[in-house]
Parts: structure tokens; sequence; C-alpha cells
């Protein structure tokens, strides 16, 4: 399958520390990796080890950094040739890593994707697109290009965190995907609450919701299925687990696995990506 994701690349500096500095502390990092993140291009990196063609479309910075990106995007095989250009910096995230979980501060002064810029990328021998949930307003412009174009691409939006004006494009995709993130902005605290609010604003997605240690819950068609944590041996390193998840659910829906099977399946992706540092599968 050619899987073309829609989002952003960014910088990330990862420190791995045995404790979080508190005010006015100065400490001493154990590890620092220097690599590139970003949901739609994690998703992508993974989603091209597991076998499918992968384009990225998002915004680059004209600045050297951007050459840690676009390394990596070769070295997995990810293509970035329609990426757009622009003056400025990556975004820039600084991680510090404690084993069981990570702080993360972002720093953004890059321009976001236009739909404008989206309409100069080629679909031909697209299968599917997938999307973060950024720029609202020009996210429901791409959405509707692709549906135009497209109509046989199967389209995936991944609702990370509340944005303005997020209601009015979750009726729009095929698969819906969510997490803890979203719940909490939305005071939600038990995932079958959180499936009630997504399938009464996405009619007719297949919906999935990644809940941590209670595993995964989908709901296709009215149908809920729920599919446990997959435990792994040692957390290394959670950073990326929610895209690592997006990779395994699209991985398996491609393959036409039935939904509840796809739902294990991304669990066990997203596990198996905490089992080890960075996006590597092998």
């Amino acid at each position: 399958m050619t899987v073309l994701g829609v989002g952003i690349a960014t910088l990330d500096l990862v420190f791995g520390a045995d404790h979080y500095p508190a005010e006015d502390e100065e400490m001493r990092a154990q590890s620092l990796r220097i690599s590139r993140g970003g949901n739609a291009t994690n998703t992508l990196v993974m989603l091209s080890q597991l076998g499918h063609t992968c384009r990225w479309a998002g915004v680059l910075a004209e600045a050297p950094e951007s050459a840690i990106i676009t390394s990596e995007l070769e070295q997995y095989r990810v293509d970035y040739r329609h990426t757009v250009r622009h003056a400025g910096r990556p975004p820039t995230s600084s991680i510090t890593l404690t084993g069981h979980s990570r702080t993360i501060v972002h720093y953004r002064d890059l321009a976001e994707l236009t739909a404008a810029e989206f309409a100069t990328v080629p679909l031909t021998g697209v299968d599917w697109v997938h999307f973060e949930g950024r720029a609202i307003g020009e996210l429901r412009q791409m959405i509707a290009r692709v549906r135009a174009e497209r109509p046989d691409c199967t389209i995936s939006l991944e609702a990370e965190k509340w944005r303005d004006e997020l209601e009015t494009v979750l009726p729009l995709p095929d698969v819906l995907i969510a997490g803890k993130a979203l719940a909490a902005h939305l005071k939600l605290a038990e995932p079958d609450a959180m499936l009630d609010w997504l399938r009464s604003h996405s009619p007719t997605a297949r919906i999935a919701l990644a809940w941590g240690e209670r595993g995964a819950l989908g709901d296709a068609h009215g149908q809920r299925f729920h599919a446990p944590a997959v435990g792994i041996d040692q957390l290394v390193d959670t950073l990326g687990a929610g895209d690592a998840f997006n990779a395994g659910l699209i991985d398996a829906l491609a393959r036409r696995l039935p939904f509840a099977e796809a739902l294990g399946h991304a669990n066990a992706i997203a596990a198996k990506k905490c089992a080890r540092f960075g996006f590597a599968l092998s």
C-alpha cells in the first residue's frame, strides 16, 4: 500500500535522566539523542518498516538542522520530495525521559502546511492518506480535495489534542484515532464515555481509542471492541508510542484484518516500540 502522511516533522533533543529536574535545579542527563520526530513522520517511518510505500507532505525549514530530519526519512525510505520549504528553524522539542514517562517542551515558529500548498502534492498512486488533526480550517479543505480527486482512498485522522473547531473535521475520515490527551481536555475519565463522545461527532468512521495500560478500544459501525495492552519485559521509551499505535492500526486495516484484530496488532506495534529507543522495529 502507498500511504501519504500529512503533518509535521520535528527536531527532537531527547535527554535520558533518572528524575525530572526540580525548579532551579541543575542536573546532568545520562544520555542525549538528537533525532527526527513528529507524529506523521513517526507513523510513516514505522509503516515503511512494515512494508508500505510512504510519502510525507509537510513543511521543512530552510535550515542546516533539517538535514537530521531528511537523513532519517531517507534511511527509512520515506519520500519527502513534495514537502514545502520555508525560512525558519525546524519545530524543536526538548524531551526528558525517565523510563516510565516523558516531559516535552516544544517550540515552533514554522508555518503550518496550507491547503493551497497541499493542492500541489500529487495523489496519483496513493491508497491511504493519514492526517494529523492540525490547522483545522486548512485540514477541512485538504480532506475535501482527497474526497473529490481520489474517492477511492481511505482517509484516517489522528485527533491527538483539542484544537479549535476540531469537531468540524471529526465526521470526515474513514478511520478516526484518538487517545487520553483529548479525553483529558474533554474531562472524560473513562474510555467508554470518550468513545460515546467520538461516535456522536463521527457517525460513520471506524474509531480507535488508545488508552495506555488499559489497552485499546474501538467502535466499528456501532459494534465495540477491546484489545488488552501487550506486556513487555522492560519499558524503555514511550516517546512516539501513539504514533506506533497509529502505524500498527493502519497496517492491519490495509491488510484487511478484522477491526478487533487490528486493535490488537496496533497494541503490539506500540509495545514493540516502547521496548526500545527510537523507531527501528528490528
